[in-house]
C-alpha cells in the first residue's frame, strides 16, 4: 500500500475574505461620500435655476424702469402726456418726497442732539443724495448751510409756504422734468428748536433717485421666495442701487467674485459666509440696457435647507458601514471557524490513512 505524500491544501484564507471586505467597505464609504455631492449639487442647480427665473423677471421690470425713466426726460415733466407714464409714476414721486421729509426729520434731530458742522452737512449731502442744506430761523433768516453748487437756489416760495402760511411741511418735487436748471426741494419746520430745514437736489440727483426707487420697488414686487435670503441690485461701480434690506442701499460691495460676474454673460455661483457669519448660496449675473452693462443681479438662498437631508444620508451611510462591519465580521468569523474544523477532520482522516 502506497502511503500519500500527498498534504491536504488549506481552503480558502480569511485574509482574502478580509480583503475583499475591506475593497467593499471603502467601495460603500466613496460611494456614501459621492451620493453626498450629488445631492449638494443637486440642491445647488436647484437653486440656480429658480434664480434664472427671478434673473429674468427682474430684469425684464428694470429695463422697463429705464425706458420709462427715458421716456419722462422725453415728456419734460409734463407726464400726463403719455398715459402709459401714468402707471410708472403712480406713488413713486410721493414715495420720495416722504423719503426727504424723513431726512429733514433725522437731519433736525442729529442737530438738536449736536449742531452739525460744515463737515457733517457735506456728509449728509452725499448720503442722501442732495445738493444743498439750508438752515433758516423763524423768520426765513440763513443760519447755516452746505451747497455744492456756487448758484444760488430760488426758495422764496417755498420759505414762504411755511412761515406765511403757518404750514409744517412744504414740498417742490412734483410734475419737473429731470435737468439741471429745475430744482426738487423739501422744506420742514424743525422740532428740536425754532427754525426751518430745506434740503434741495437738482435733476440729474432726482433722475438717480427714481431709478432707485423704480428698482427697489420691482424687488418689492417680485419679493422673496421661500428659502431667499436677498435681492440685491448693484450699478456698474457695485454701489447697491436696490435692496431687500433697505438700509443697505447705498453702501457699496466689492470682491473678485462680483467683478467676474460683472464682466461674464452669464450667472456665477459661490457658497461663502457673510459678515455677519451666516451661510449663503449666491447667484449673480449682469444686466444690461440697450446692448450697456449697467449693473449686477444678485440673489442669495439659505442652504440650511439642504441640510437636514445631508445628516440623512450620512446618517444611512453610517448605518450601511455599521450594519456591513457586524456582517462581515460575524461572517469572517463564521468561516474561519469552519474552515479550522474542517481541517481538522481532515488532519484526523489523514492520521488515520
Amino acid at each position: 500500500m502506497f502511503r500519500s505524500e500527498k498534504k491536504i491544501k488549506r481552503g480558502f484564507s480569511p485574509i482574502y475574505l478580509a480583503i475583499l471586505s475591506g475593497i467593499l467597505l471603502l467601495i460603500l464609504i466613496i460611494n456614501g461620500f459621492l451620493e453626498i455631492n450629488r445631492t449638494k449639487n443637486g440642491f445647488y442647480l436647484f437653486l440656480e435655476r429658480e434664480a434664472s427665473v427671478l434673473f429674468q423677471q427682474l430684469e425684464k421690470n428694470i429695463q422697463e424702469t429705464l425706458s420709462s425713466l427715458e421716456l419722462l426726460e422725453s415728456t419734460k415733466g409734463k407726464p400726463f402726456l403719455n398715459p402709459s407714464l401714468s402707471g410708472f409714476l403712480f406713488g413713486l414721486e410721493e414715495s420720495i418726497a416722504e423719503y426727504f421729509v424723513e431726512a429733514a426729520h433725522r437731519v433736525d434731530q442729529t442737530d438738536g442732539e449736536k449742531p452739525l458742522t460744515p463737515s457733517d452737512l457735506r456728509s449728509l449731502t452725499e448720503q442722501y443724495l442732495l445738493t444743498s442744506i439750508e438752515f433758516y430761523d423763524p423768520k426765513g433768516n440763513l443760519l447755516k448751510s452746505w451747497s455744492s453748487l456756487s448758484s444760488p437756489i430760488e426758495k422764496d416760495l417755498l420759505l414762504r409756504e411755511l412761515i406765511s402760511k403757518k404750514r409744517s411741511v412744504a414740498i417742490d418735487f412734483f410734475n419737473k422734468p429731470f435737468t439741471q436748471d429745475h430744482w426738487f426741494s423739501v422744506a420742514i419746520r424743525r422740532n428740536a428748536s425754532p427754525g426751518i430745514i430745506a434740503l434741495h437736489l437738482d435733476g440729474e440727483q432726482m433722475k438717480r433717485l427714481f431709478r432707485q426707487f423704480s428698482i427697489q420697488r420691482a424687488i418689492s414686487d417680485i419679493g422673496l421666495g421661500e428659502g431667499a435670503l436677498f435681492i440685491s441690485v448693484q450699478d456698474d461701480y457695485f454701489n447697491i442701487i436696490g435692496h431687500t434690506d433697505p438700509s443697505l442701499i447705498g453702501k457699496r460691495e466689492e470682491d473678485p467674485f462680483l467683478k467676474s460676474s460683472l464682466q461674464s454673460n452669464r450667472p456665477l455661483s459661490r457658497l461663502y459666509h457673510s459678515a455677519g457669519g451666516e451661510e449663503a448660496f449666491e447667484v449673480a449675473k449682469s444686466f444690461s440696457f440697450k446692448g450697456k452693462t449697467l449693473g449686477l443681479i444678485r440673489i442669495g438662498y439659505s442652504p440650511k435647507e439642504i441640510h437636514p437631508i445631508l445628516r440623512q444620508i450620512m446618517k444611512n451611510v453610517a448605518l450601511s458601514i455599521f450594519f456591513f462591519l457586524i456582517l462581515g465580521g460575524s461572517a469572517i468569523t463564521l468561516i474561519w471557524v469552519n474552515q479550522n474544523r474542517h481541517l481538522r477532520r481532515m488532519k484526523e482522516m489523514e492520521d488515520r490513512i
